[in-house]
């Protein structure tokens, strides 16, 4: 798959939660999106509908058209969630660089 960039609007999914909005952004004070820990790569992403960050395993972020299970995020993301979901359905039409500067 391409590369994904800063302001990419993805699905991220940390172990134990479900799969969630979330924008590809820059860490704050590493200034890049992805990094390899023990030869794993992982992507930094701000999640939507709560103001989290994180590093997340580069194979639990989807592009936000791919298909993810929604269930679990409807039954147990609460309010949360469904406010990540309506942002990120808001700001889907933005180009990168209007999304990354929400970052």
């Amino acid at each position: 798959s391409s590369k994904l960039v800063a302001g990419s609007l993805v699905w991220a999914r940390l172990t134990g939660y479900p799969w969630w909005p979330a924008l590809v952004c820059k860490h704050p004070t590493q200034a890049k999106v992805e990094r390899k820990v023990q030869g794993q790569v992982e992507v930094h992403v701000q999640f939507l509908g709560e103001q989290t960050r994180a590093w997340v395993a580069g194979g639990l972020v989807k592009r936000w058209e791919e298909q993810v299970d929604k269930v679990q995020g409807e039954r147990e993301g609460g309010e949360a969630w469904r406010k990540g979901v309506k942002d990120a359905e808001n700001v889907a039409s933005l180009s990168n660089e209007v999304k990354y500067s929400s970052c």
